[in-house]
Parts: C-alpha cells; structure tokens; sequence
C-alpha cells in the first residue's frame, strides 16, 4: 500500500463529558496547540483560497476524463473524513502524543490530497458544471479547516470547541459529493430549476406582502376618515376660540409617519415588480426546459456548453437580483428597487 493510501491510525479512547474539560483535557489541549497545528491551520485556508480558481487538470491528474476524476474525488474525500474522524478522537486524552502528531499529519495529507484532486475535477470540467459543483467541492475544505481552527485555537482553561457534530457535518459534505452531475445540460438544468424555484418563492412572498400592505393602507385609511369625523367638531370649535392659525397642530388631521402608505402598497411599483418576477421565473422554465431537450440528444457541442454556461450565470444574477429587489421592498427603500 503506497503511501498516500495508508489509513490514519486508528485510536480509541475514552472521551470526557461533552463541554465538561477535564485537567486532563485542558493539558492534553495545551500540548496539542501547538506552532505545527497553527501552520496546519494556515495552509488549509490557503487550500479553500486556491481552489477559487481551479487550473487545468496537471500531474497525476492530466489526461483523465471527467467520470475519472470524479472517483478519485470522492476516494480521497472519504479518506479525509476517516483522518477527520481519527483528528477528533486524538483531540481529548488518553491518547499518546505520537498518535496525536500522526493524526494531524495524516488529516493535513488527505486534505491537501483532496484539494489536488477537487480542484483537478474543478478545471476539468465546463462552466455550468463548475458554477454547480465548486460550492459542495470548497465547502468540504472550510470544514475541515474549521476543525482544525477549533483545536488550534484552544487554550488550558477551557479547552478546544471540537464536538462529533462538526466532523458529522463533514462527512454529509462529502457524501454530497457523489451526486454532483457531470454533464453540462444536466448541471444547466438543475442550476435553473433551483433558481427558478426562488424566484418563484420571491414572487408569492411579494405578492403576500403586497397583499399585507394594502390591507394595512386600508385601515389606515379608515381610521383616518373616523378622526376626522370624531374630532372635526372639536377642531372647529378650537379654531373659533383660537384663531385659524394657531389650532393648526390640534385639528386632527394630522397623521404619524408611522400611518404613511406602505411602498408595495403603490400598485405604480408593486404591479411591475410583481410583473418583473412573473417574467424572471418563465424565462428560467424556458431555460430549462430548452436544456432538458438538448441533454436528450447526448453530449453538447461547445457552442452549446457555453451557451449552458451562459443560462446558469444568468439564473443565478437573476434571483439574486430579485432577492435585492424583496429585500429593498420590504424595508420601504425605493431608490434601493428602482
């Protein structure tokens, strides 16, 4: 067995009561935090930073297809969780010191193992399959950084933050894995369904609060008009005694800027809006259905994959526009939905 293959070793101990650190713990994480898990820490984060923009395939990895790669990603991506797993089991005693230091070794090797080979898959493949797959690929790197952060950054009085869930998190994230697509029109497809099932949800959520706002206008309205009826009587009889410029502030039509209607509560901005969404969620089901033909016909050509590329881009500006756009809405910010 080479090297790269060889399994962390496997460690069993007794671990102490969750949140409870024990004199044990606290020395045994003093030990462990050492300058070596810092740097360790370190050059995960530039990991995750080096896997923004993934190059072409090189090494071990040139020359393999796209299914290839993909094993090989989900190989080193199940060896990262097991030295995961192993990292979280030395992380409390009574492990010996030598075991700590091989775990910690073994779980920086099988990361920067996968980060060689996700990002090889990464580059590999085409612009809508990346803009799909390099968030799930990433992810699984911030995780274990994030593993290592919290034992790194323990000190002997409380002792570290590393719980089971965090490596469990970790293992969903690379069981993920398996169910990236491959295929340019498949990843285009499934891309736009999700973002045109956003927009989607934008729009009910607009229209709920159009609804909402014109409810509250009514009322206001209503209670307006009993104000006026109620005090007017009052107000008149104050202007006779007082004169017709001093009784201005207790006529009783003033109203609070707490009554003032509503922004969605304007059809001359709620209609086109709401129209704006209408539109944005049919051109993502054209999209998609447009994709799901051509998938049936096999492989894309290259104009096809970048047109894919191009339908997933804007899928996602669009429901990330019209978020903006709810957001902005519901905080009454007009210059912000203009």
């Amino acid at each position: 067995m080479s090297e790269r293959e060889r399994p962390p070793p496997r460690c069993h101990v007794s671990l102490p009561r969750a949140g409870v650190p024990t004199r044990g713990t606290q020395r045994h994480v003093a030990a462990m935090s050492t300058d070596s898990l810092a740097a360790a820490a370190e050059r995960l984060a530039a990991c995750v930073q080096s896997m923004q923009e993934p190059a072409a395939p090189s090494g071990p990895a040139a020359g393999l297809d796209l299914p290839a790669l993909h094993d090989n990603v989900l190989k080193v991506g199940a060896a990262l969780a097991q030295a995961s797993r192993s990292f979280h089991f030395v992380s409390s005693p009574p492990a010996k010191a030598e075991d700590v230091a091989a775990c910690v070794r073994d779980l920086e090797k099988a990361a920067m193992s996968y980060t060689f080979w996700a990002a090889s898959f990464l580059g590999a493949t085409s612009a809508a399959v990346r803009r799909l797959a390099a968030p799930p690929c990433t992810s699984v790197v911030k995780l274990v950084a994030r593993i290592v952060d919290k034992v790194a950054a323990a000190d002997s009085q409380s002792g570290h933050t590393l719980v089971a869930s965090d490596v469990g998190r970790l293992e969903k994230a690379v069981e993920q894995l398996g169910a990236l697509v491959l295929r340019p029109a498949d990843a285009a497809v499934e891309t736009l369904a999700q973002n045109r099932r956003l927009v989607e949800d934008a729009m009910a959520e607009l229209q709920a609060s159009e609804r909402a706002s014109n409810h509250a206008a009514c009322r206001v309205a209503r209670g307006r008009r009993r104000r006026v009826h109620v005090l007017a009587p009052q107000a008149s009889a104050a202007e006779a005694r007082e004169g017709e410029g001093e009784g201005e502030e207790g006529d009783g039509m003033e109203v609070d800027d707490d009554d003032e209607r509503e922004l969605l509560a304007d059809p001359a901005l709620s209609t086109p809006l709401l129209r704006l969404a209408g539109c944005a969620a049919e051109l993502l089901e054209l999209g998609e259905h447009c994709m799901a033909r051509a998938r049936g016909g096999g492989a894309l050509d290259a104009a096809a994959e970048r047109a894919a590329g191009v339908l997933v881009t804007i899928a996602k500006a669009a429901s990330a526009q019209l978020d903006s756009l709810v957001v902005a809405a519901h905080d009454d910010d007009a210059d912000g939905v203009r």
